[in-house]
């Protein structure tokens, strides 16, 4: 039931604007920036799992509720960086990752 969660129309038509935005943007490129691309897929690939985990954490009622978005978005992104960044400094992993 919760993967269905991530597969509707819904999802779709809020993402749709934010990939026009920066598709749209003048982003010049930056050493950071390519880095971060270079994980992004290794990223996207982690998320998934600590989806669960977050809930977990952050999903408590004494949190105001922007605690949580953030605190989960942060958790989320830098556990999923860091372990893709660990991965990409083992040579055999760099192939499949980057």
């Amino acid at each position: 039931d919760f993967l269905l969660f991530f597969v509707e129309l819904n999802l779709f038509i809020k993402t749709l604007p934010v990939f026009v935005l920066i598709h749209k943007a003048n982003i010049s490129p930056s050493k950071g920036l390519s880095r971060l691309s270079s994980l992004a897929f290794g990223i996207y690939l982690c998320h998934y799992i600590l989806v669960f985990i977050r809930y977990d954490l952050f999903n408590r009622s004494n949190l105001p509720y922007i605690i949580r978005i953030i605190g989960m978005s942060l958790f989320t992104f830098l556990i999923s960086y860091l372990v893709t960044w660990g991965m990409y400094k083992i040579k055999v992993m760099r192939k499949f990752i980057a």
